[in-house]
């Protein structure tokens, strides 16, 4: 079926669960909170417009490892890394803070003759936000495509499957085992 956004919430003591009894679902954006959990009862294609935002904790896979593959569950996400700009560095979002990676940005820094910068300079922090962000200590088990942007892998993550992107950035302590998927 065709969904518009997809907001699944979780909870450390009674994650949000949502089963895909298997075929083709189509969604403009998938936002998973911490602990929530998307599993396939069968093969299932999960086809993103936009992005693929996963909390800490989460998990991604079949429901049951023993009868279904990492190949089994295939994701496609057709967004676009975004750059955003924030210029308040103590304000950043949780969301740019979890799935984004911060870089500075100087505006044109016109000096005068004196050496004294022009009241309009200012260095800016650019948020990159991701097509495909996977959180903290969340596992994957599935085949993941970003056609147009890049995948990146918090710290602690254990990725099964197989992932193709225009960029993949593994964080520290990611462990990837690539399977069968394409």
């Amino acid at each position: 079926g065709a969904y518009n956004d997809l907001e699944i919430s979780g909870k450390k003591r009674s994650s949000s669960i949502l089963y895909l009894s298997g075929g083709t679902y189509t969604f403009n954006s998938i936002e998973m909170k911490d602990y929530a959990q998307i599993r396939a009862l069968e093969p299932a294609i999960i086809l993103v417009s936009d992005t693929l935002d996963t909390g800490e904790r989460n998990y991604i896979g079949p429901n049951d490892l023993d009868q279904h593959s990492t190949g089994d569950l295939i994701i496609m996400v057709n967004g676009i890394d975004t750059l955003g700009k924030n210029s308040d560095k103590s304000d950043k979002s949780d969301k740019s803070e979890k799935s984004g990676k911060s870089e500075k940005s100087d505006k044109s820094d016109k000096s005068d003759k004196s050496g004294k910068s022009s009241a309009g300079s200012a260095t800016e922090l650019r948020i990159k936000t991701p097509a495909v962000a996977i959180g903290k200590s969340s596992e994957i088990q599935a085949t993941l495509f970003a056609a147009n942007g890049s995948i990146e892998v918090d710290k602690g993550a254990l990725i099964s499957g197989s992932l193709s992107a225009e960029n993949i950035d593994l964080d520290r302590e990611v462990t990837v085992r690539f399977g069968s998927g394409f």
